[in-house]
């Protein structure tokens, strides 16, 4: 299959404000914009793309199988750690996708940040990721919101947020 741009192309900016391997993914749920991906939908407030030329060659299929689904998991664990943290714990270093329903306030911001160990005191640690973020953001524009990462997979073990309380297991 060929996919060819042309200058009748459009865009606009979205919900995911940022993301990335290494840092996690940002998503402001107040840029969300309903219906664009429906035949109807006017997008003639959208502005048209700009073409660019570029090497041919710089573009490269995939050759690496797909990132797929293949099991589901809940956290076994929660565990409050020396320092008072909320970690909830998978039971197994995995590669994924964390996936809650959170309850709060239009404007309220989540951070989930994640990582594969707890120190050896038995705390939250991320120093092995260096300047890794390896977080996700989330600012709710609704008081109950179903979140999971559109672009974002990470090793997991762990997470933890100090308003991990207030999500509901899922």
């Amino acid at each position: 299959m060929i996919l060819l741009s042309d200058k009748t192309w459009k865009s606009s900016t979205g919900p995911i404000r940022m993301s990335n391997i290494y840092d996690g993914e940002m998503y402001d749920a107040h840029f969300e914009i309903a219906g664009w991906d429906t035949p109807d939908y006017d997008d003639s407030k959208w502005s048209g793309v700009i073409l660019s030329s570029f090497p041919k060659s710089v573009i490269v299929a995939s050759e690496g199988a797909p990132v797929i689904r293949i099991e589901e998991l809940k956290p076994v664990k929660k565990i409050i750690t020396p320092k008072k943290e909320v970690v909830l714990d998978f039971g197994q270093n995995l590669t994924g996708r964390v996936k809650f329903t959170v309850k709060g306030k239009k404007g309220d911001t989540l951070i989930i940040h994640h990582a594969e160990v707890l120190d050896k005191e038995g705390n939250f640690y991320t120093e092995n990721l260096r300047s890794a973020k390896q977080q996700i953001t989330y600012v709710l524009k609704m008081m109950v919101k179903s979140i999971m990462s559109l672009f974002y997979i990470s090793g997991i073990q762990v997470y933890s947020h100090k308003r991990v309380e207030q999500c509901l297991r899922k």
